[in-house]
């Protein structure tokens, strides 16, 4: 059939039957992010054992992607077939539809069939995506579900709000694997999240493989391992440097494994934007190549935010361009990210070489200089056919009139930028930093400080106050970060990411309803499913259920060289549970944990945590969360001492459910 035709035909079945809510809480099938226009059909559209996708030119890819995910579940191997087929889903492609973008969908589910159109194959997923959870929650399983997959018939019209809707994973501070970063934008694809800021270099771990300088992950990827220690920003011995030892612990990324996941978050609909900081965070660069950092810098006695690169000298520039031009080739995304945020300049306000270059390219001060080095550096990145970003610090001076701020220091510095022409993603610390903890409970794991709870991010406004229309237009849109100095593991991202990330993604993706407004207790209706479809699909999130006493622990309840709790059914109800674990008083003595675990009354495991915990002066991955076990009247929760206990213990320990 003719595209101009077929996209016709569907305009007259889609168009005229969606009505936007005037009114909270209208029937959105408990959806996150919340569609734009969603009508409510009588009947359910039941999966049958012949499903199949048809799918139009250009859809192929997206379409066989939808199709492994099916089958997964399905337990049955789902095909896709081109152009006119008999498939009961049919993917299709229509450029008629401007009001929705390329990012945008239309779903229409009727008994006999289910449609999912898009101008773009990132439309087609993030419909795929609306579609499954609507669907029964064990689908995430990533097991065969038992019984029929039903989904309520329903007219869904749906787009985003703004076009940046980014998540920040730094990876230099701790390491996360292929995998995790696979599972990170999952995550992120299920919630309509379209851009990865992926911060890969610091002061604490260079992660991307660059081949002319090999010493930067072969070293640079490793440090002594010291996890088990409170966080230090000073006590870097990156692996053969002065003062280090092993164990070393760490990880890089080769470049097949940046493009390998650079295409699989493509066809999820997310793009990646590589962050490469500079001049400052780089001593894990300087340490190996102490030539770059300016007169007076101490590899062995640095102090933090000292770590800057030495922009008087020009072997510092030929470098970076090395690097950079290895880096830029990885990722198609249009933006490159330099950082630029948080540069002391006491070293530069000394040494010859800056100065030389000051006066050299008539400078007013340090700040000017860095503003040299930011538009210098940006010329190569434009010449390489990238626009730059970077953190707001690179307002200070002379910025070029074409580089895009990221705005993290509140929104005052995203209206500065906008008032001066420039493009700004809006990321401010106070409102969307998610190393910040989540509520002020003494149960929480060490963070960076600070609170950011789940309402305050959802209620928080990423488009500033009091701006024209047109720099309103210039707000791309804002990205949550997760800095990772605290977060040892990935389970511990995600327990700070979730559900806070999802809040973010709402206000991100969903248009308000009428007089602009925002309900976060329609939100907290709609999760209360939704977070069924994140155990099911094994996130790690953080339970927000009350928190319930279980026990209290002394000395000598210790003296077996373990921990054992019974837990109830009325703690185990729901399936799931998460535990955690905290001093009662200051001066309590620390205690590891391993082996943590349910137990069954025979003594056998039921399930089991993959890391270990300590609790005391600062708590190191102190929750645990069950939820691979079936229901029974009774678990024992159990946890191993690593070793003795002084008896100078007091610790709560504390249920959540929901």
């Amino acid at each position: 059939m003719n595209r101009i035709i077929k996209c016709f035909i569907l305009a007259i079945v889609l168009g005229g039957c969606v009505a936007k809510p005037d009114t909270p809480f209208a029937p959105q099938a408990d959806i996150v992010p919340r569609p734009v226009d969603y009508v409510e059909l009588r009947g359910f559209h039941t999966i049958r054992d012949d499903v199949g996708i048809c799918a139009d030119p250009g859809m192929e890819d997206v379409s066989d992607l939808i199709a492994a995910d099916l089958s997964s579940f399905l337990g049955k191997n789902v095909i896709v077939e081109r152009n006119i087929c008999a498939g009961t889903i049919l993917v299709r492609k229509c450029d008629s539809f401007s009001e929705i973008g390329t990012e945008g969908y239309k779903l229409n589910i009727t008994e006999k069939f289910i449609e999912i159109i898009a101008a773009d194959p990132a439309g087609i997923y993030f419909g795929y995506q609306t579609l499954k959870q609507m669907m029964p929650s064990s689908v995430y399983s990533g097991k065969v579900v038992e019984g029929e997959v039903k989904i309520p018939c329903a007219r869904i019209s749906d787009y985003p709000k703004y076009s940046w809707r980014g998540m920040h994973l730094d990876v230099s501070r701790h390491f996360m694997s292929v995998d995790e970063v696979k599972q990170f934008i999952d995550a992120m694809a299920m919630h309509k999240f379209n851009l990865l800021h992926w911060h890969l270099t610091d002061s604490q771990g260079w992660r991307i493989e660059i081949k002319k300088y090999p010493n930067l992950t072969a070293q640079g990827g490793f440090r002594t391992d010291r996890r088990d220690l409170e966080w230090s920003y000073h006590d870097v011995k990156l692996k053969g440097t002065s003062g280090a030892s092993e164990p070393y612990y760490g990880g890089y990324y080769t470049q097949e494994e940046i493009k390998d996941v650079v295409a699989y978050a493509k066809i999820r609909g997310v793009s990646i934007l590589p962050e490469i900081d500079m001049p400052g965070h780089s001593l894990a660069a300087l340490m190996l190549n102490p030539d770059l950092a300016c007169e007076g810098f101490d590899v062995n006695n640095n102090e933090f935010y000292l770590d800057n690169f030495c922009p008087g000298k020009e072997e510092v520039f030929s470098f970076l361009e090395d690097v950079l031009g290895e880096v830029i080739a990885l990722f198609p995304y249009e933006y490159f990210h330099i950082g630029g945020d948080e540069v002391k300049k006491d070293l530069w306000a000394k040494c010859p070489d800056c100065q030389k270059r000051i006066a050299d390219e008539n400078l007013a001060d340090v700040n000017e200089l860095q503003s040299y080095f930011v538009n210098r550096i940006e010329k190569f990145v434009n010449a390489k056919g990238k626009k730059m970003i970077g953190w707001d610090e690179i307002l200070d001076g002379k910025l070029s009139e074409t580089a895009t701020v990221m705005a993290w220091r509140g929104a005052s510095k995203g209206k500065e930028a906008v008032e001066l022409g420039h493009p700004v993603v809006m990321a401010p610390y106070d409102e969307v930093y998610f190393d910040y903890l989540q509520t002020t409970s003494r149960f929480e794991p060490k963070a960076i400080g600070g609170y950011n709870k789940l309402r305050d991010v959802y209620n928080w406004d990423p488009m500033p106050s009091m701006l024209t229309k047109e720099q309103k237009e210039l707000i791309l849109g804002a990205q949550g970060q997760l800095w990772t100095e605290h977060m040892v593991n990935y389970e511990h991202v995600e327990y700070m990411a979730f559900p806070r990330a999802i809040a973010l993604a709402e206000r991100l993706w969903s248009q308000p309803y009428k007089n602009n407004l925002y309900f976060f207790s329609d939100f907290e209706k709609r999760m209360a499913s939704h977070y069924s479809r994140l155990t099911s699909a094994g996130i790690n999130f953080r339970f927000q259920g009350k928190e319930l006493p279980i026990a209290r622990l002394f000395g000598n309840d210790l003296s077996n060289g373990k921990i054992s709790i019974t837990l109830g059914r009325h703690l185990l109800i729901n399936d799931r549970i998460q535990i955690a674990i905290a001093p009662r008083r200051k001066n309590s003595s620390e205690i590891r944990l391993k082996n943590i675990r349910l137990e069954d009354a025979s003594g056998n495991v039921v399930e089991k945590i993959s890391y270990n915990s300590k609790v005391g002066k600062f708590n190191l991955l102190n929750f645990y969360t069950f939820s691979n076990f079936s229901s029974a009247e009774e678990l024992i929760f159990v946890a191993d001492l690593e070793s003795e206990s002084d008896g100078n213990v007091e610790f709560d320990i504390i249920a959540r459910i929901f």
